[in-house]
């Protein structure tokens, strides 16, 4: 009897044993096969357009973080408090897209800055969202497309997030001399950091007609889930190359999510109810030189937490956020800024539209 109850803990420590080993060797794998871009890289631009860009002429630009799809009214997140890791169907992230794509084209912009836009990616179905949403509108763009998440498996939580391939997207009428993948400082040690977000800014060069300035062209989406000190670290990032463009004479528009609260949004509107989980920073608008524009319409929410689903019947239910917006250089005029109004029906955010003009 003894020697049969040793032999089965010797069994069960051999499988332990050999679990352990594979799960190793898988965790090995991953954290070899980590996303290590460098600290500039050049992006592909697809597509053409024939449409210039000059001084004085007034266009639109629309920054929406569309959430990968998944997170619509009726989501909630793990991060955020929720439950949710995938959303609950492959069909039900393909009506999100497709509404996406939709409004996307009827916002009618000259450009398009996009967040959260999977490639290729387990928890939207492997639908390619930056090829849908540039095939739906109905005007020529130039595309390109800067990782921000980009690993083989998340082995986590449970179920695990698995596959991710996504980044921020600008889809452009105004034809783009390059475009550049700068990447951001990273505030997770590893080996987290190997299964994070690698977030960056993805920098469009725009000539102009009858001018030897360009527009510098910024897509963001900035730190979220940190104790504030990579929030700030890349802030001061941005910040010295915004100064750096000014500097040289070009015209600059940073758009995007900082998931930061913008200068002068008044804060009674939307106050901090729930701060466990997503707490987002106040950008100091001190951080560049009198002339620059922090742009963004409080009047409508640009973000909400996701520890439920949305709460249309009782408002104060929900928290919201003002964290989507735009910083324009002195010499870019701003006519007009909304935040349009979509009630978070296919993703968690609301985009924001600009109509700005760059002066002589």
């Amino acid at each position: 009897m003894k020697q049969k109850k040793t032999s089965i803990i010797k069994k069960t420590g051999m499988t332990i044993g050999v679990m352990l080993l594979f799960l190793g060797a898988v965790i090995g794998y991953l954290l070899a096969c980590e996303y290590k871009p460098a600290p500039e890289e050049e992006v592909e631009l697809i597509g053409s357009t024939s449409q210039s860009l000059g001084v004085n002429q007034p266009f639109t630009i629309t920054s929406w973080n569309i959430g990968y799809g998944g997170l619509d009214a009726s989501a909630d997140f793990f991060m955020d408090g929720g439950k949710q890791v995938h959303p609950v169907s492959e069909a039900h992230v393909q009506n999100n897209m497709t509404h996406l794509a939709e409004q996307a084209a009827e916002l009618n912009s000259d450009i398009l800055l996009l967040q959260e836009v999977d490639i290729n990616a387990d928890r939207s179905y492997a639908i390619n969202e930056a090829e849908m949403i540039a095939q739906a509108l109905d005007y020529p763009v130039q595309s390109a497309f800067g990782y921000s998440f980009n690993v083989k498996f998340v082995p986590f939580p449970l179920p695990p997030i698995g596959h991710v391939e996504s980044g921020i997207l600008t889809l452009n009428s105004f034809p783009a001399d390059s475009a550049t993948r700068i990447s951001l400082e990273n505030s997770f040690p590893w080996p987290i950091s190997a299964f994070q977000l690698k977030r960056c800014l993805l920098v469009e060069r725009m000539p102009l007609a009858d001018s030897d300035k360009e527009l510098v062209l910024i897509n963001l989406h900035l730190e979220a889930y940190d104790n504030g000190e990579g929030k700030a670290k890349q802030t001061a990032q941005l910040v010295k190359l915004l100064n750096e463009e000014y500097e040289k004479g070009n015209y600059v528009i940073a758009g995007g999510d900082f998931n930061s609260m913008l200068p002068d949004v008044n804060p009674d509107l939307y106050p901090l109810k729930e701060t466990e989980h997503f707490m987002p920073a106040v950008i100091d608008a001190s951080i560049l030189p009198e002339g620059w524009q922090y742009v963004t319409d409080d009047s409508v929410p640009t973000s909400r937490l996701l520890n439920h689903p949305y709460d249309a019947e009782n408002l104060d239910n929900n928290q919201f956020y003002v964290i989507d917006g735009f910083i324009l250089s002195p010499n870019v005029t701003l006519h007009h800024v909304e935040t349009v109004d979509y009630q978070f029906q296919w993703s968690d955010h609301n985009p924001v539209r600009v109509q700005v003009e760059l002066a002589e």
